[in-house]
């Protein structure tokens, strides 16, 4: 079990503790080492900051809503327009069977973005912008830039 966490300056551990317990929890009962070591974690592993959060939440979802809005027709709340773009950029197909009918189907259902490393989060992103682009003719701005939402 490897686990990721952050020492700050004060030298406090901060670390996921649900993802601990769980790791624990997977462990054969008995005597165990858990041993604590100085590696600098790499980007591929490392969790995704506030900063990437507030970006993705407060740019990429919100230009994101007005697209959908003005392609749709209608309004929908932040938490929609997340599911679509994780349906859309985060997604995969997943057969569906009916137990009564044995009728089958395929439907698009977006992945959790939830525990993406930094490298995946920003390829995300990426498909995100593209996406948000290539559909609704829509740019999405890099973090740091500032520009209005406009249509082509």
């Amino acid at each position: 079990m490897k686990l990721q966490a952050e020492l700050t300056s004060e030298h406090k551990l901060i670390y996921s503790r649900e993802e601990f317990t769980h790791g624990l929890k997977r462990l054969k009962p008995g005597n165990v080492i858990i041993s604590i070591t100085g590696e600098k974690v790499s980007d591929e592993f490392r969790k995704r900051s506030d900063r990437e959060n507030r970006y993705y939440h407060g740019v990429v979802v919100k230009h994101a809503k007005a697209a959908f809005e003005n392609n749709d027709g209608v309004k929908y709340n932040t938490d929609q327009a997340h599911e679509k773009l994780k349906e859309n950029c985060n997604g995969k197909v997943v057969e569906i069977t009916s137990r009564l009918t044995g009728e089958v189907r395929y439907e698009k259902v977006g992945l959790s973005t939830a525990n993406l490393s930094t490298v995946d989060f920003e390829a995300y992103l990426e498909r995100c912008r593209l996406f948000l682009n290539e559909w609704f003719g829509i740019y999405v701005p890099l973090p740091n830039e500032n520009e209005p939402i406009e249509y082509l």
